[in-house]
């Protein structure tokens, strides 16, 4: 049939990539084009030679289309992240078999990178916000900037390297007023940095001083905006307690509960996961984290995602990890049985990824179970037996782990 030629035809032709890996120094020339010198050159000649503004732009976006093509069926593709962190996609797809297109993509993309591609999109991203019209024109080569940084490590670095984390790049990236699509892109990239390296989250915390922009952003009306927000206050304090002080300046632990009780379930989940970050490495922001018990309990409680409900019940258990300043409250918001009750869901649990949250549950009650008040709350309920229905039943190995560790600490052990 008509149908069938036609897809045998275009499964014949070469992707973009394999034209551009074909084409000798095609790539190394067309991302001369997008040299700052070149363009500008462009722009200063005369209207009548071809020269002004427009033609300059019309040029640069034509060769950006180009990578955009290219990298698309060349590039490992960003996909939603499901654990508080940015998840990078398997292999990459269109350029003939499987070992042909690892090859190929790791061509492309190691010349790609020798041509400093990121870095010349990031200055064309920010001379086109300040220009007219900014939104439209930027979006094109930030998208690819991002794709490119969140699909290989090398990318990610030279983002950073060219200036992709200065202070005066990100507040135009991430102003609030900006398409939702955009900021996404780019909260997606930088956590996906501060995951790398101690040193970009160090970065972003000492130089580009995200809070205000953060605080504002946690807010956003548009929920993937919110959510990826969460993300990256969680992930700026995966690495040390740093941004904890900043963190309490611009009252960011507020917007964080306030994001726990949204309806957005991402932005639940994202909250949560940030939560859990803001109390791990001291007590510094315990006063503050106080307001998230309730809305962490209902989380335990009632979520529909076990990831949602395993960041809530590891952040309940970081709020008695640095001191027992909350363990009272811990006990009379109902917090404590909430877990509890959690942990006692293990036996009508379907997959491994159901019974994660009552794993990590169960480990959040026996940090718990060091201090007096959780301890005798737990002693006073039914729990004790929970823990040896657990040790006698569960074929998970982890779960009647943590079942012995909870038994040791409430001197239940024989």
């Amino acid at each position: 049939t008509a149908t069938q030629v036609a897809g045998s035809v275009a499964h014949a032709l070469p992707s973009a990539a394999e034209l551009l890996l074909r084409g000798g120094p095609m790539i190394e020339l067309l991302t001369g084009h997008l040299h700052g010198q070149v363009i500008s050159e462009i722009g200063s000649l005369p209207p009548a030679r071809g020269g002004g503004s427009q033609p300059a732009e019309v040029l640069s976006r034509a060769v950006v289309h180009v990578f955009v093509t290219a990298c698309s069926t060349a590039v490992a593709l960003p996909t939603e992240p499901t654990d508080g962190a940015s998840e990078i996609q398997g292999p990459s797809r269109g350029i003939g078999g499987s070992a042909a297109a690892a090859a190929a993509q790791a061509t492309l993309q190691g010349r790609l990178h020798a041509c400093e591609l990121v870095s010349h999109l990031l200055r064309l991203s920010s001379a086109a916000a300040d220009g007219t019209n900014s939104e439209e024109r930027s979006e094109l080569p930030l998208s690819l900037t991002c794709r490119l940084a969140l699909g290989s490590e090398p990318f990610a670095h030279q983002f950073a390297q060219a200036g992709g984390l200065s202070r005066s790049f990100l507040q135009r990236m991430l102003a609030a007023s900006n398409a939702p699509s955009a900021i996404v892109d780019v909260l997606l990239t930088l956590s996906h940095l501060a995951r790398l390296s101690a040193e970009h989250a160090h970065s972003l915390i000492e130089h580009a001083h995200l809070a205000a922009t953060l605080g504002a952003l946690l807010r956003h009306q548009a929920g993937g905006v919110r959510a990826k927000a969460c993300n990256l206050v969680g992930n700026l304090c995966r690495h040390s307690g740093s941004f904890y002080a900043e963190m309490k300046v611009q009252h960011l632990v507020a917007h964080l509960v306030h994001c726990t009780r949204h309806d957005d379930a991402s932005t639940r989940k994202f909250a949560a996961f940030a939560i859990g970050n803001a109390a791990f490495h001291s007590d510094l922001l315990y006063p503050d984290l106080r307001e998230a018990l309730t809305p962490l309990r209902l989380i335990v409680l009632n979520d529909a995602d076990p990831k949602a409900r395993s960041n809530a019940a590891g952040a309940l258990g970081n709020l008695v990890r640095n001191s027992a300043s909350l363990c009272e409250e811990i006990v009379s918001t109902g917090a404590l049985h909430a877990l509890a009750a959690l942990v006692g869901e293990w036996r009508s649990v379907r997959s491994d990824v159901e019974l994660q949250p009552c794993k990590i549950a169960l480990f959040s009650l026996g940090s718990m179970c060091s201090y007096t008040a959780c301890r005798d709350a737990l002693l006073a309920a039914e729990f004790p037996r929970t823990v040896e229905a657990i040790k006698a039943g569960a074929r998970d190995e982890v779960l009647r782990k943590y079942a012995q560790r909870v038994e040791a600490k409430l001197g239940l052990e024989n």
